[in-house]
């Protein structure tokens, strides 16, 4: 059973690791593209930074919130945002082409899962090239911090991070099965970048109305803000179960709409 597993598991990676080569000599083929490409995501970085210090031009706090903890929100959003594009977000929005022009009936016929050929076969060599930059940005939050994040909080907030990797995989995960359904997804792809770039400020800023439903309906809260709560040490015990719960009801509900969608595209295939 281990051999099975591990030659699975062998079998995938080398797979993954192809799609990562031929991404990247596509991408490769124009070098003025490339860079191009990756100094504007830069600058976009840089403005979530420009941005973030003027609001504290003219006031100390927002909501309770000095600038140091306001800017750690700003960089962990930036982060997993780097993280989620550079692995999954573009296969996932590009599912709608591959069903459109039909492509996907010969993904059926791959001898692997369909899911982790749509999810993880575009490797997003421009956003790897900024991992560096996110990185900074959050150290640099951490420093205009009154008292840098203990062991412990960052422990808690990687944890945290990493349970909200795996929400926000569910959530993308139920966005792309919504193409079998429909091929006009660009604007809930774009509507859900929003939420998240939306999701940088404090959760006390939004109406006890929208903290609700961006917690339990769609939970991009808990995706974005929880894990720089945790490593701002202001994350409750409640909070941190409510993170592991959600994601793993995201998690069973957008498989489970995912292999509906499957059937009911393979239905109208036939």
């Amino acid at each position: 059973m281990e051999d099975k597993s591990s030659s699975t598991f062998g079998r995938y990676f080398r797979v993954w690791k192809c799609s990562v080569v031929i991404n990247f000599s596509i991408i490769a083929a124009s070098r003025i593209d490339f860079f191009t490409f990756v100094f504007a995501k830069l600058v976009r970085m840089g403005f979530f930074l420009v941005l973030a210090l003027t609001l504290f031009s003219t006031t100390q706090t927002i909501k309770g919130y000095g600038k140091g903890e306001v800017l750690v929100f700003f960089a962990v959003m930036n982060f997993i945002d780097v993280f989620v594009q550079l692995f999954w977000y573009r296969g996932f929005t590009d599912l709608q082409r591959l069903v459109r022009n039909g492509d996907f009936d010969l993904v059926l016929t791959k001898p692997l899962s369909p899911l982790f050929w749509s999810a993880f076969r575009i490797f997003d060599f421009f956003d790897l090239t900024t991992i560096p930059a996110a990185i900074l940005f959050l150290w640099y939050a951490f420093s205009q911090l009154p008292v840098f994040p203990s062991g412990e909080n960052i422990f808690l907030g990687i944890v945290v991070l990493l349970v909200g990797f795996l929400l926000a995989f569910a959530v993308n995960l139920m966005l792309a099965s919504l193409t079998f359904f429909t091929t006009e997804l660009e604007n809930a792809w774009w509507i859900y970048r929003d939420i998240v770039y939306v999701s940088r400020f404090p959760p006390e800023v939004f109406p006890r109305v929208a903290r609700c439903v961006f917690t339990f309906i769609f939970p991009v809260i808990v995706i974005v803000i929880f894990p720089a709560k945790a490593l701002l040490g202001l994350l409750t015990l409640p909070m941190i179960i409510w993170t592991f719960a959600t994601s793993l009801l995201f998690l069973f509900l957008a498989l489970k709409i995912w292999h509906a969608a499957l059937r009911h595209y393979s239905s109208a295939s036939a």
